[in-house]
Parts: structure tokens; sequence; C-alpha cells
């Protein structure tokens, strides 16, 4: 899909036609402002006429803006986590409707209420796809801008992963050890975007780690040091807190369960009946004591010992609650 600008929608009458039947035949969707117009037919005479003006508009319209912060995590490092409280940051600093907090990371949103572009990714467009040997890591993206880069301990992450592949998305079927070895989901491919981001580290403009279990243990200090880092609007003590309380195991929970938001990033899925396919699902640090076998704990360690120094971490003592009693999302 493309956004255009209201004035396009004149422009794009006068060159299609829906009920002739040309030679060629031009399928794609458009969206101007809160309109979507489907282009089916264009006239023949006006082919190069529409190839032209699509080009013109896309690179006026569609180019992606540099973010001025960027946002980096592999899938289950605390993203949502860290994205909720941002939003509610966001919220608070620059005005945003109570009711668009979900949607305080969009584009148009953050345009709209003049947000410097703030975009969260994990840089893998087909990461459900491909394997570890085809893997795209588009580092690319944190070129020109600051970069917030999350992270969590390699082992507990490739337990999260599996629940959510397995329960929730329900894209993998068999069991933790196999998916540790599976080309897609596995340890191999962690090891693969880890590397691409170590080498490319200092293109960003400047970077910070925040690591997951940091946050669990000072969200208030971790928060605030990070925001500062992003050099966005000032916040105050009151509105820290706020977002951090927002970001609480229990509401987030309250939010997924509840459906109180329609975005699939924290919605319960409607085939969803156990806690294991919750993307809230536990909340604690060194789980994958729990549920990885000696063997496979084995392997994965052994496997990590490629992992670039930057990104290693020291062993975490399993704990449900951080000193701040604060329980934090998976």
């Amino acid at each position: 899909m493309r956004e255009l600008p209201n004035c396009s929608i004149a422009t794009l009458q006068r060159l299609v036609t829906p009920n002739d039947k040309p030679q060629h035949i031009l399928r794609n969707i458009f969206i101007c402002r809160s309109k979507t117009i489907k282009v089916d037919c264009i006239k023949k005479e006006n082919l190069a006429m529409f190839n032209l003006f699509r080009k013109k508009m896309y690179q006026k319209w569609c180019s992606p803006r540099v973010p001025h912060l960027l946002v980096v995590g592999y899938p289950k490092v605390g993203n949502t986590w860290f994205g909720v409280m941002l939003r509610r940051m966001l919220v608070s600093a620059y005005g945003i409707p109570e009711k668009q907090w979900s949607f305080a990371l969009d584009a148009d949103v953050q345009k709209q209420h003049e947000v410097p572009r703030v975009q969260m990714t994990h840089t893998m467009p087909k990461f459900n796809t491909q394997s570890a040997s085809q893997l795209d890591v588009r580092t690319g993206l944190a070129k020109n801008s600051r970069l917030i880069f999350l992270m969590r301990d390699p082992r507990d992450t490739l337990v999260s992963l599996y629940f959510d592949k397995s329960f929730r998305s329900q894209r993998f079927c068999g069991s933790l050890d196999a998916m540790i070895r599976d080309p897609v989901y596995g340890v191999e491919k962690l090891l693969k975007f880890y590397c691409a981001w170590d080498a490319a580290w200092c293109e960003s403009d400047d970077q910070i780690m925040v690591r997951y279990e940091a946050l669990h243990q000072n969200p208030l200090s971790m928060m605030k040091n990070t925001w500062a880092f992003a050099r966005l609007a000032q916040l105050s003590s009151d509105q820290l807190q706020e977002a951090i309380a927002f970001g609480r195991f229990d509401n987030m929970r309250r939010i997924e369960v509840d459906c109180q938001i329609q975005q699939g990033w924290l919605r319960k899925k409607e085939d969803v009946t156990r806690a294991e396919g919750l993307k809230t699902r536990c909340g604690r640090i060194g789980q994958y004591a729990e549920y990885m076998e000696p063997a496979t704990l084995q392997y994965v360690e052994s496997c990590l010992d490629a992992l670039p120094e930057r990104f290693k971490v020291v062993a975490q003592a399993s704990s449900e609650f951080s000193l701040f009693d604060h329980r934090c999302a998976v």
C-alpha cells in the first residue's frame, strides 16, 4: 500500500477507468488519507503517465524518513514491554491523545504531533521464512540515527521465542530442543543477527544498549537514562513513573487478555486458551534453567561462545520479581 496526498485522487480518477478492459492491467492499492482506491484498470494510453505519476508520488510521500531514534531488538528480548513504556512517554511528552497511546510509534501519528521520527524494529522483515543462511538483517536502518539496542540473555530469549512460535503464533511444531537447532528459529539465526549488528555497530550516530535484566531490576533509572539519550522532549519524574507503572506485567496482561487495543502486537489471539500462548506469558528472568535439558543447555552455551563480546551477558540468577517488585513482560 502506498500513501498519496488528497490532491492525487482527481489525478488517479482521470487516469483510471474501471469499465474499460485494456490490454495493460495494473493492480495496486493506494491510500489517500482515509480513502482507499484499488487500481485495477489503467487506460492504455495513460499507462506511461500513470507509472511516472506513481513514481513521483512514491518518492515524495513514501520514501522512509531517517529515524531520529531507532530501537532494535531480536524477537522476545523485551520489545513489547519497552515499546509500551516508550509509547506512554511519547504520549506525555508530545500531547498525543490518550486514546491513541498504542499508535504513538506510527509514522502518521508522530508526524501529526510533530514527534521526531521514532521507530522500533527487529530489522528482519522475513524473520519467519528465512533460514540463518538466508537472513537479511537491515542494519542500514540505523545510519544517521540514534540507536537503542535491546539485549537479553540469549538463553531466555530462545525459551520465550519457543513459546511464542509454538503456542501463540503456532508457526513451529516440535520440542524446545528441536527449535533451538531449527534453521529458521534456532540459535544459529540468533548468532547471525548479533554478528551483523556487531559489524554495523558504529554506523549510527550514537548507540546505547538497554539490557533486559538491568531494566527488570531498576526500570526508573534505565528509562530515565534512555530518554535522556534519545534527546526528545522533556519528561517529569511523575510522567516517567506513570509510563513505568503502565508497563507493569499485570497491566499489560490485562490489556492483552481484555483485547483493549486492536493491534496484534499486544492482543490475545482468538484461539489461545493457555497462558503459554500469551504475549505476557510469565515475566521472569532465568527461565531457561527450567525448560532446557542439560544437553540442550550445553549445546546453546557452546554456540554462544561465538557471540560478539559486546553482546555477552553475565548469567543471571532466576528471579520472579525485581528489587522494585516490578514483574516484567516477555
